[in-house]
């Protein structure tokens, strides 16, 4: 199967996958931590490469607002942040 791990830049999820027999690339901005089969650039340029699955890695800042700080703010921020994918 091949497989695009997407979004990392460790290497360590596409090894995995290559550990189990898979033709596994990563992809990620940044250079590898782990030689191997990566691709440095923006991964929508390579999404219509013929891949089997695609596990994505985004960064947790886009995710998540855990880290930011303040108290009423955060929860105030919260609910209209998502207020715009409501029907």
């Amino acid at each position: 199967m091949r497989v695009l791990v997407a979004c990392e830049f460790s290497g360590a999820v596409r090894e995995a996958f290559r550990a189990r027999g898979h033709d596994a690339w990563s992809c990620d901005l940044l250079e590898t931590e782990i030689p191997g089969q990566h691709i440095v650039g923006d991964v929508l340029e390579v999404l219509g490469d013929g891949w089997d699955l695609m596990v994505a890695h985004p960064p947790c800042t886009h995710l998540a607002v855990s880290g930011r700080a303040g108290g009423r703010t955060r929860r105030r921020n919260k609910r209209t942040r998502w207020s715009s994918c409501a029907p």
